[in-house]
């Protein structure tokens, strides 16, 4: 919340747009061949922010499923053929993946885990020339899963209500 309200304030303070990279598009974006691709990040509490990429014939990057956050044994439950994991999440769970999924698992390279800023500039540069660009005033960032504070408000309210019956 705090990087958007800074990137909102410098996109208004200098008259420029704004366009959204989402982290796991950003680590998809620099992997190469035409292997399903499972960018995943550790979302902390023993659970995954993944997002499932193939390219097109044309070299192309596409997203084929929705963002999701998960335990990494349902994601390894999900998965029916080999997938190349990038991202922190890979470094992580690399070893539980590898028992569960056997050869289906594959990892990059150790220096390909962080998203590089040149596929950030990428995807941006491809919002810019499709027009893709955010409306300063009513952006938000992507939350996946409801933070600790949502979470918990949520719990308090359900207390309340089974109090109140």
């Amino acid at each position: 919340r705090i990087g958007m309200s800074t990137i909102k304030g410098l996109a208004v303070a200098a008259n420029l747009p704004l366009c959204g990279v989402s982290t796991l598009d950003a680590l998809a974006q620099n992997v190469s061949g035409d292997q399903l691709i499972c960018a995943v990040l550790d979302a902390r509490k023993k659970e995954v922010y993944c997002g499932f990429y193939r390219r097109d014939e044309d070299g192309t990057l596409r997203n084929v499923a929705p963002y999701r956050v998960l335990a990494p044994e349902q994601l390894a439950a999900e998965i029916q053929e080999p997938v190349l994991f990038v991202g922190d999440g890979a470094l992580a769970y690399g070893s539980l993946w590898q028992e569960l999924l056997g050869p289906r698992f594959m990892r990059v390279s150790a220096h390909q885990h962080d998203p590089p800023a040149a596929a950030i500039g990428l995807l941006a540069a491809e919002q810019l020339l499709l027009g893709e660009i955010m409306d300063v005033s009513t952006v938000v960032p992507l939350y996946v899963r409801a933070s600790d504070a949502e979470l918990s408000l949520g719990a308090k309210k359900d207390l309340g209500s089974k109090q109140s019956c």
